[in-house]
Order: C-alpha cells, then sequence, then structure tokens
C-alpha cells in the first residue's frame, strides 16, 4: 500500500499576480486607458475641430467608417488591457465608460474648452429620445460607469461565495489540487 500526495503549486507568473503586483497591473491598465482615451479624443478633436477649417465637408460615407474604426479602436484598448492586467471587472467598468460614450465629456473638456450649449444632435441617443445634452450625457456616463462597477462587484462576491460553497462540498477554494494513491 502505497501513498502518494502531490499538489500543484501556482506558477511563478501566477505567484508574481497576487497583492501588489496585481495592484500594479490594475493602475498601470487605468493610465494606459486615460491615456489612450486622451489621444483618441484629441484624434476626433482633429477631424471634428481642424479639418473642418481646412474645407472638409461632412458626409455620412467617411462618417460612418470613421465612427466603427473610433469605436473598434476603443474596444481593442479594452482587449488589450485585459490581457495586461486580467481583471474583468476593470475591463467591465471601463467599457461601461465607454458604452455611455464618456470620451465625449473628456473631448470637450479637455480639448474643446467647455461643454456645448444645447442639444447634443449628433449622438444616437437624441434620435432615440429627441433631446440630449450635456446634463444627460453626464448623468448616462456616471450611471452606466457606477452600474457597471456595482454589476462586476455583485457578480465577484457571487462567484467567491459560490466557490467558498463548492469548497465546503469537499473540493478546494485555494485552487490547489490534492491527490492521494491508495
Amino acid at each position: 500500500m502505497s501513498c502518494a500526495l502531490s499538489t500543484s503549486e501556482p506558477s511563478l507568473a501566477e505567484q508574481s499576480k497576487t497583492g501588489v503586483g496585481r495592484k500594479a497591473d490594475r493602475l498601470i491598465a487605468l493610465i494606459l486607458f486615460l491615456l489612450a482615451v486622451l489621444v483618441l479624443t484629441r484624434l476626433d478633436f482633429l477631424v471634428n475641430e481642424t479639418l473642418y477649417g481646412y474645407g472638409l465637408e461632412f458626409s455620412y460615407g467617411w462618417y460612418r467608417e470613421y465612427t466603427i474604426l473610433y469605436g473598434l479602436s476603443y474596444q481593442l484598448v479594452l482587449l488589450l488591457l485585459f490581457l495586461w492586467a486580467r481583471d474583468w471587472r476593470l475591463v467591465c467598468v471601463l467599457e461601461g465608460f465607454v458604452l455611455s460614450s464618456g470620451q465625449d465629456l473628456i473631448f470637450f473638456m479637455v480639448w474643446n474648452g467647455g461643454f456645448p450649449e444645447g442639444e447634443w444632435t449628433w449622438m444616437l441617443f437624441y434620435r432615440v429620445f429627441g433631446f440630449w445634452n450635456t446634463n444627460t450625457q453626464i448623468l448616462l456616463t456616471v450611471g452606466v460607469t457606477l452600474a457597471s462597477f456595482v454589476l462586476t462587484f455583485v457578480v465577484s462576491k457571487a462567484a467567491i461565495a459560490q466557490a467558498d460553497g463548492s469548497a465546503e462540498g469537499g473540493l478546494t477554494g485555494s485552487g490547489t489540487h490534492r491527490q492521494t494513491e491508495v
């Protein structure tokens, strides 16, 4: 009768992604996201302000493609940040900011010198609701970003509770696997 006990330990890479290392990755991801927002909103400013001064005429032909590429750029940034930080919760919160067009607030605050007065007629929300302005945009961005944060917190807590429940049923919640041969 032999008794062999094997324990799989986390790899060195997994060990380095705990505690301070994970917090640093999240902070770096957040800083990179803010830099990406600044660069992309500056590009948007170039198109929407500077190029019109040189005679650019609006056309849905180029606008549609520009808008798709602009939106895909944000999605690519979020994918890369997820691959860097490996934190789906952070990416979900940042996605809430992007999907609510929070970058428009940055565009006006940083590059345009202030928010426009009156209706934001270029926004999809204006076409849907028949009105849209700075106040509704701020409410949407803050609301969706906070809702994303709360939702990821709730889902994370539920996953932890489920893992704890599984641990009580005989599985280890720490991720170690023990095998005993008899």
